[in-house]
C-alpha cells in the first residue's frame, strides 16, 4: 500500500526509485532483526527449562539429604563413616546453594507524608 502511495506520488522518478530501495532495507533489516529476537528467545526457553531441571533434581537431592540425616537420628549407632559421608554431603549441599543468592524480598515503599 506504501509502496503504491510512492509510485502515485513520484511517479517513476529518481526519488521513487531510492525511497523503495530504502523502504526494502528496511523491511529486510526488520525481518534481520526478528529473526533475532526469535533465535533469543528460543535459547531463553532452553535455558529456563534447564534451570528448572537443575532446580528439580536439587531439590529431590535435598530431600534424600533429610530423609538420610532423618533415618541416622532415629537409628541406634552409626557408623563414623557413614556419619561422615552425610557431613560431606551436606557441605557439598552448602557450598552450592551458597553459589546461588538468596532471594531477598524487595524493601518496603514508604508512603510520603501529606504536605502540611
Amino acid at each position: 500500500m506504501f509502496d503504491t502511495f510512492l509510485k502515485f506520488l513520484f511517479r517513476g522518478s529518481i526519488r521513487h526509485r531510492a525511497l523503495l530501495a530504502s523502504l526494502h532495507r528496511i523491511e529486510s533489516n526488520q525481518n534481520i532483526i526478528m529473526a533475532s529476537q526469535t533465535e533469543a528467545a528460543a535459547q531463553i526457553r532452553a535455558l529456563t527449562a534447564q534451570i528448572q531441571k537443575i532446580s528439580a533434581e536439587s531439590s529431590t537431592t535435598l530431600q534424600k539429604v533429610t530423609d538420610l540425616q532423618a533415618v541416622i537420628d532415629a537409628g541406634t549407632g552409626v557408623s563414623p563413616e557413614l556419619q561422615a559421608a552425610v557431613d560431606e554431603l551436606k557441605a557439598q549441599i552448602q557450598v552450592v546453594d551458597d553459589l546461588v543468592p538468596d532471594v531477598t524480598p524487595p524493601a518496603p515503599t514508604p508512603t510520603p507524608e501529606p504536605a502540611p
